[in-house]
């Protein structure tokens, strides 16, 4: 396959009569690597091991967006509290099963919710701490 690859490399641009703009030959060549990569992850079986690994890159990166330390610091009026912000985090994520059940309910009922999530656990932590 990368030998095919290497091929089409050396041939695309003698190949084209008009010469295409960066942008264009940018996109037909990623267009063209996605391809090859596609090719590769099923020749080799790895596919579904790749697929894991975007999706848990996209979790992550997405966890990071909606239940940050600092949207809940926010949220929850914390200050400088991160032990607070952290305990709140934490029994959200126990109560929730971890930061998959956060995406789920962040997924079902959106920052308002989430928001609200926070505000009643740090309820439960002020009335623990009295």
């Amino acid at each position: 396959m990368y030998a095919h690859f290497v091929e089409w490399v050396h041939r695309s641009p003698s190949s084209l009569s008009v010469s295409p703009s960066h942008n264009e030959r940018s996109f037909a060549l990623s267009d063209k690597l996605a391809q090859v990569r596609e090719e590769a992850l099923i020749f080799f079986g790895k596919k579904q091991a790749f697929e894991g690994i975007v999706k848990e890159r996209l979790d992550r990166q997405k966890i990071k967006e909606v239940f940050s330390g600092s949207c809940v610091r926010d949220w929850a009026d914390l200050g400088n509290n991160w032990k607070g912000v952290k305990f709140i985090m934490d029994k959200i994520r126990q109560k929730l099963g971890g930061n998959d059940g956060v995406l789920k309910f962040f997924g079902k009922h959106g920052e308002d919710g989430l928001r609200q999530l926070v505000l009643q656990v740090k309820l439960t932590m002020v009335i623990e701490m009295t």
